[in-house]
């Protein structure tokens, strides 16, 4: 990020609260992709909008920022500030910021403006982490004895129940350092669907034990036309039954193709993936499964959500996303 200071735009304390700056990025908002014109920690304008707004309005829209290595999306919302119908600039001013995404943008914009370069795991820190000071107690006179006895007695048995968890993470502390655990994965393979190339009736070549097929296996007839299997590959499914009456186009089955590197995308919490690089080996398995894979980190992405999003993923905003 460089030739940051000509980008800075300037205008008086009674304009604008907050700096904005000029940086790329783009945002999705009321389902079209946009430019940024410029961001601040306070509110956005959006460019080509194609028609107007009324002020006030309350909306919503994700603020995507491209980085060296992987972006970051942020759910944000706002309310109109006004919009320009000459230049087609729409000023959002953003509302019900949390704490992570104050924290966040203040990170991105003065490292754009001093010139840094933004990291990834500098980002996932600063959303991991509580960055807000909080008030400490203060302690207003001496305490007496019995005061002193009813203070040490929780602390005692605080540190007992230490002692004992200490020794019982002790004998397991290779696993919990080692591994990282997700209530979240998608499993994705390309796969490969045969149609029928003619009407007819479909004989079914295959059998309950005949899960795999080589390259040329005949898998059935529709008519006196054969059904070949064009790969090396895993019998997914069969969508005909043996003797039905089959149209043109219909789908006989689905193969996956045995050569082929399927991806696992789990989503974890933003202080494990500080734990991970790309293109590390992993290991990964399934609860209540003695199978074990191994594969390699393809991509490391984070993302800030509203509650409602991280209540249909499952987890607590923010969350990251790991491709294996």
């Amino acid at each position: 990020m460089t030739e940051t200071v000509e980008q800075i735009v300037h205008e008086s304390e009674a304009q604008r609260q907050f700096v904005r700056v000029r940086l790329p990025a783009e945002v999705l908002f009321d389902g079209s992709s946009h430019s940024v014109r410029d961001l601040s920690s306070g509110g956005i304008g959006i460019m080509d909008v194609p028609k107007a707004y009324a002020s006030g309005q309350n909306v919503e829209l994700t603020l995507t920022l491209p980085f060296q290595d992987f972006s970051m999306d942020i759910d944000l919302r706002g309310h109109v500030q006004a919009y320009n119908a000459q230049t087609k600039v729409l000023g959002i001013r953003f509302t019900d910021l949390t704490k992570q995404q104050i924290s966040l943008l203040n990170h991105i914009l003065k490292s754009y403006i001093s010139g840094d370069i933004v990291a990834g795991p500098d980002l996932l820190n600063i959303v991991a982490r509580d960055n807000f000071v909080k008030i400490r107690k203060q302690n207003t006179g001496p305490v007496s004895a019995p005061d002193l006895i009813r203070q040490s007695l929780p602390l005692f048995f605080i540190t007992l129940l230490g002692a004992l968890a200490a020794l019982f993470v002790g004998t397991n502390i290779i696993e919990n350092v080692l591994m990282i655990k997700a209530n979240n994965a998608v499993v994705e393979a390309e796969s490969v669907t045969l149609q029928a190339p003619a009407a007819g009736i479909f004989k079914n070549n295959l059998t309950e034990e005949n899960r795999t097929v080589k390259a040329g296996d005949v898998i059935g007839l529709v008519g006196s036309s054969p059904i070949t299997s064009p790969c090396d590959c895993m019998v997914h499914g069969v969508s005909a039954k043996d003797g039905q009456e089959i149209e043109v186009g219909k789908i006989l089955a689905t193969l996956l193709p045995i050569d082929q590197y399927p991806t696992i995308s789990v989503r974890i919490e933003p202080a494990d993936a500080q734990r991970l690089k790309m293109n590390n080996p992993v290991s990964l398995s399934v609860a209540g499964s003695e199978l074990e894979f191994t594969g390699r980190i393809v991509t490391i992405s984070s993302s800030l959500s509203t509650p409602e999003t991280a209540a249909m993923s499952g987890l607590q905003a923010p969350y990251a996303i790991v491709k294996v």
